[in-house]
């Protein structure tokens, strides 16, 4: 019982759980007529104990008693009557009630002792595993413990450590077993000495530590090198360091200077780099504006962060209600910033930026339904760019094509990395970043080396027929990376190529960790930390984790942000005491927040490390959610539904039901009459950006719950699209697709969304599809029917009016007609009414379509 209660101790702290079942062999002969029966009767009984509360291992010990002696009064019992009787799915992959068994070989040992001989233990491989765990434990004969396994679930030298970790627990007891059981430790000295070794990043930082000093030193060590093209723009790196000090001299003369934020609501062009760096060199720290955004979300940043300016365009007045005063605006103030000198601004030390004043402000969505913004400081971007310069690599020979907004903190490496090494930035234009035919043009032409992008972007680039070139590194973050997608993309970069997974939080400065992807069948790993990075996997308690034991990953080091603009009780709770480091560091930040000792910040995300020294990312521990590579907070986009007055409760989701295609649903609880899904999306659309809305909104009369109350998401409908979705949806005869045009888009929009019969009235985006879907849809569209759409059409236009202008179709199927409609057994009445013909879209207002149409292509 006492070593049952070590073993099951060890499996909850492994599993994070305090309900453990293992089961265990027992004799079965309680009758008397078995006693002198030859052969086995052996039966497994299951041994299931609570470890909740933090009990001592003593009172543990009484709990395990009690379990172990009813189990003895029923060991008769046939172990497979239990599974049958409780009915446990069987399955191939594992055993049913117990896949963990614990074996005591304590039958007295008889005296068969030979004189002159000597007899030891005989070594032998049984070949195979019956459970994926078992621990047989010898008492008698020679006093040992083996450990078996399944090579199918754990490596030997995870089998190694939970041997080592079940003897040193099994020590640490005997010693003070009223201790609680949280108090006892589970890693050795070893272990801690390889997590030590693997988080030792040391890298000398360039000095000085200021984004702008780094890219300044460059420009001057390579002057005439090419540094930004955007279109028919191309500027050298002194041209671009000439330009950025003509603005930072302006901005200067408006007061801009060290510890101010600066708005930069500008399209992707030149100008935006050029803004970026001059904010930079100004002292402040720059604050994207993506025009794409809502207007009332821009606003609230602009005055949550309190600008001290605006940088914009002649676009800048229909986004974003800004005063005058406070605004620069790169067309009117041509002039003004032409007359200014391109020279090095003179040393002010009240006016220049000092490394730990911050460098940019990024705002990330927030889970109270207000984006938040987390403030980085120089020093760890300087760090970030020397360590990513080193690895996965980047050199003066290097073309970079940046495809992300600058409101995605994954833009600092695409456009601020190949300024410090004298590389060469492509910036592509918003139209190229969503089309993949287009992108891959860029690429092609521009011979790029080197592409950061999310898993979604790169499959939208592969669709699009881009066969890669040798020698091309390929960078890869934001969301999980399917080893689908990592084998194609190897395959592009070329024997002499890389591909190269990264991971990191927007407030560890961009990624925190990096791997080399070789063998993605092997399993995928986010890796090692970079320089000066430190990665802690904790438990609860908050103490490290075994190796091969998940828990919460904690990131500390030099790139930790100095937490969350004017939001200090958030700060307090997410960014929290490091207590691995004992110095303080000083604080020189006039910038609130400040941060005045080393500090870990608490993911929440889980993972593990593995015994190669890399990590494993395992997901989430809250709602928190990465579709097609932005952050999102679920809570936000709830928050935004539950301020209809016609929602009482709202629940959002991230579903996957068909592979590789992720969607945001939302369930709303109405108040009253249920609004239509189109008026809930309009109604969203004023305050979320376009990546944040639900791609289906489905009426449920009440949030489904479990047994302990909390919601069940299992349980909530698959929408209409989603695998396994039953669609009993039929069309009136007038709304079914009549032309080839109409047949051949139904078919490519039925096989993309995996949705029903698609109606001359529907529109893509409100059948569930997403930006990337439509640039799939316009690709197969023209593939398999000859038709060319242009992709701003699938924004707001039915499937009727696409085809009434779109080129013929190549021939059809004779079948085709027959398979658009969908299911031939559907018999639910006709429900789709058909539009009146309008020159107005008819699925929603000219808002709605022209903020979709800024979010595809900017314009």
């Amino acid at each position: 019982m006492a070593l049952l209660a070590c073993f099951q101790l060890l499996l909850a702290r492994h599993c994070d759980s305090t309900d453990v079942a293992v089961g265990t062999p027992i004799a079965n002969r309680t009758h008397m007529a078995s006693e002198h029966v030859v052969g086995t009767l052996v039966n497994t009984v299951v041994m299931r104990t609570d470890l909740a509360g933090d009990p001592s291992f003593v009172e543990l010990l009484g709990r395990v008693r009690e379990t172990a002696l009813q189990a003895y009064a029923h060991q008769d019992l046939p172990f497979e009557a239990l599974v049958e009787a409780l009915a446990v799915p069987r399955s191939d992959g594992s055993a049913p009630l117990v896949q963990v068994l614990f074996n005591v070989l304590n039958t007295p040992a008889m005296d068969s002792r030979i004189e002159g001989l000597v007899y030891e233990p005989f070594e032998f491989d049984t070949g195979s595993s019956q459970f994926d765990l078992a621990l047989s434990i010898d008492t008698q004969l020679f006093g040992r413990a083996q450990l078996s396994f399944s090579t199918e679930v754990f490596e030997p030298a995870t089998g190694q450590r939970l041997l080592d970790s079940f003897m040193a627990l099994v020590d640490q007891v005997l010693a003070d077993p009223q201790r609680p059981l949280s108090a006892f430790e589970l890693i050795g000295a070893a272990d801690r000495q390889a997590l030590a070794d693997w988080n030792a990043t040391p890298l000398d930082v360039p000095t000085p530590a200021l984004v702008h000093a780094q890219i300044r030193q460059q420009a001057q060590r390579t002057p005439d090198r090419p540094a930004l093209r955007c279109g028919e723009v191309l500027l050298s790196h002194a041209e671009l360091q000439a330009r950025a000090l003509q603005l930072a001299r302006a901005l200067r003369s408006r007061g801009v200077a060290r510890g101010g934020l600066v708005g930069l609501c500008l399209p992707r062009s030149a100008d935006m780099v050029v803004a970026q760096l001059a904010v930079l060199a100004s002292g402040a720290a720059y604050v994207p504006l993506d025009p794409a955004y809502p207007s009332d979300r821009l606003a609230y940043m602009a005055h949550d962060a309190a600008l001290a300016l605006v940088i914009g365009d002649a676009e800048l007045a229909t986004v974003l209600d800004w005063p005058a005063e406070r605004t620069l605006r790169l067309d009117l103030d041509a002039a003004f910033i032409a007359a200014q000198s391109g020279a090095e601004l003179s040393p002010d030390a009240q006016l220049d930026a000092r490394p730990d004043d911050p460098a940019y402000v990024i705002y990330t969505s927030g889970s109270t339904g207000r984006p938040k913004g987390v403030v980085l400081p120089h020093s760890a971007v300087v760090n970030f760019l020397a360590s990513m310069a080193r690895e996965p690599g980047l050199s003066a020979s290097d073309v970079l094509v940046a495809v992300t907004t600058l409101s995605f903190d994954i833009a600092v490496l695409e456009l601020l990395l190949p300024l410090t090494v004298g590389a060469q930035v492509v910036l592509a234009r918003r139209d190229e970043t969503t089309d993949g035919s287009a992108l891959r043009a860029l690429l092609e032409a521009t011979q790029a080396t080197v592409m950061q992008a999310t898993p979604s972007t790169w499959r939208m680039l592969i669709d699009a027929g881009w066969q890669g070139r040798d020698g091309f590194k390929a960078l890869i973050g934001g969301e999980g990376l399917p080893p689908d997608l990592a084998r194609q993309l190897i395959a592009r970069a070329g024997p002499d190529g890389s591909l190269w997974n990264l991971y990191g939080p927007t407030e560890t400065t961009v990624w925190s960790t990096v791997w080399e992807v070789a063998s993605p069948e092997r399993g995928i790993r986010i890796g090692k930390p970079i320089a000066n990075t430190q990665v802690h996997v904790l438990d609860a308690r908050g103490k490290p984790c075994p190796i091969g034991v998940a828990g919460e990953i904690f990131i500390g080091g030099a790139g930790v942000a100095l937490g969350y603009l004017h939001r200090p009780e958030l700060t307090a709770e997410r960014f929290v005491p490091d207590p691995f480091i004992a110095h303080t560091l000083n604080d020189t930040s006039a910038h609130e927040p400040t941060r005045a000792a080393p500090r870990l910040y608490r993911t929440g995300d889980r993972g593990r490390w593995c015994n190669d020294g890399r990590l494993e990312h395992l997901g989430r521990l809250d709602f928190q959610v990465k579709v097609r590579g932005h952050r999102i907070e679920l809570g936000e986009i709830e928050a935004a539904l539950a301020s209809h007055a016609q929602v009482a409760r709202a629940v959002v989701i991230v579903r996957e039901d068909r592979p590789g295609d992720v969607r945001l649903v939302a369930y709303v609880v109405p108040q009253g009459e249920m609004p239509t899904p189109a008026a809930l999306r309009e109604h969203l659309r004023g305050t979320l950006p376009e990546y944040m809305l639900p791609q289906h909104v489905l009426p449920i009369t009440e949030v489904p719950l479990l047994p302990n109350g909390k919601m069940d998401r299992q349980a909530l409908p698959v929408p209409d699209g989603g695998a396994g979705a039953v669609t009993l949806r039929s069309l009136a005869a007038q709304d079914t697709p009549q032309t080839p045009v109409e047949v051949a888009i139904a078919q490519v929009w039925q096989e993309l969304l995996g949705c029903g019969p698609v109606a001359r009235s529907d529109n893509f985006f409100d059948l569930g599809g997403h930006s990337l879907l439509a640039m799939r849809a316009v690709g197969q569209m023209e593939s398999q029917a000859g038709i060319q759409v242009d992709l701003r059409r699938l924004v707001h236009e039915s499937l009727a009016q696409i085809s009434a202008t779109a080129p013929a179709a190549l021939p059809v199927p004779a079948d085709a007609h027959a398979a658009a409609p969908g299911p031939a057994t559907a018999t639910a009445p006709a429900t789709v009414p058909v539009p009146a013909p309008s020159a107005v879209p008819p699925i929603g207002g000219l808002k709605r379509v022209l903020r979709s149409v800024r979010e595809l292509i900017g314009g």
